[in-house]
């Protein structure tokens, strides 16, 4: 930790290009946060600093257009959403990341809720990170079952994975409560007693998607940045990727920098399992 604070403050002038990404705490995005990409970045003295906007989508679109960050993650849908209500896009997609295949899911306990259809009830709600991946796979569900006496106000919202996690933890056994998560918190969700999957991503193949975007102007004045930093994800992709558990360790080591709750080796390859990453010729 003193070295990391030695660093975070230390001289910048071993840098030309210094660039800010906003980000949240999903596992998928550990690669862009690891040792592999930073040194790869600095030996083009590319400085990359990653930010955690706590999945506040609108803040994170309002960043870019104000030019406060140069990168920033989506999902595809989210981008779409958040790019809809502010009636701009400025930021254009340079890369996929992954697809979630499992990686993002909605939880319950089996005593309260032991299947979809037990959300078909007026008492019945989803907590869940608003105008986030989450709310978009809630919506899926509800798109793709039958729930007429589920109330209009069916969302409850939280600020965070973690939040919605701490919701989960402390809800009663017979509460109608569905609660919507990403890695790592599906993962250490399951480890709790009574807990299951009511459906997750792994069902809804191709509808969450993360990319990494450009601020449009960064992209026209630096395209030289945004092709260093696309190429540098790449090359620490592949380096973990073919280390034997590579992504396993990196997905614990991301997990303890990123504030969540430790995860052990079994909960971190389940994390991997539920994330498919993408590689440069996808």
């Amino acid at each position: 930790l003193a070295g990391k604070l030695q660093k975070a403050t230390s001289s910048t002038s071993q840098y030309k290009n210094e660039v800010l990404l906003a980000a949240d705490s999903f596992s998928g995005y550990c690669i862009l946060r690891s040792e592999a990409i930073k040194q790869e970045l600095k030996s083009r003295q590319i400085r990359l600093t990653v930010q955690d906007d706590k999945a506040d989508y609108a803040a994170r679109l309002q960043a870019l257009r104000e030019g406060k960050v140069q990168f920033a993650v989506f999902t595809i849908d989210s981008l779409v959403m958040a790019g809809a209500k502010a009636g701009d896009f400025p930021a254009s997609i340079v890369l996929v990341i992954d697809e979630t295949k499992g990686g993002d899911a909605i939880v319950a306990k089996t005593n309260a809720v032991a299947s979809v259809q037990d959300l078909n009830n007026p008492a019945a709600r989803l907590v869940l990170t608003p105008n986030s991946p989450s709310e978009f796979l809630a919506r899926v569900l509800l798109a793709h079952f039958s729930l007429p006496d589920l109330s209009e106000k069916w969302l409850v919202g939280a600020e965070g994975a973690n939040a919605v996690f701490q919701a989960f933890r402390s809800a009663s056994s017979t509460e109608k409560k569905a609660f919507v998560l990403w890695e790592p918190y599906v993962s250490k969700a399951l480890e709790q007693p009574g807990a299951h999957v009511l459906i997750d991503s792994s069902k809804l193949k191709g509808y969450i998607v993360d990319v990494l975007v450009a601020q449009r102007q960064f992209l026209r004045d630096q395209p030289e940045v945004v092709r260093s930093v696309a190429e540098a994800y790449f090359r620490a992709a592949h380096a973990y990727a073919r280390r034997a558990d590579g992504l396993v360790k990196l997905v614990m080591e991301d997990a303890r920098n990123t504030g969540a709750e430790a995860l052990n080796e079994t909960q971190a390859r389940k994390v991997v399992q539920g994330i498919q990453w993408k590689n440069t010729l996808e």
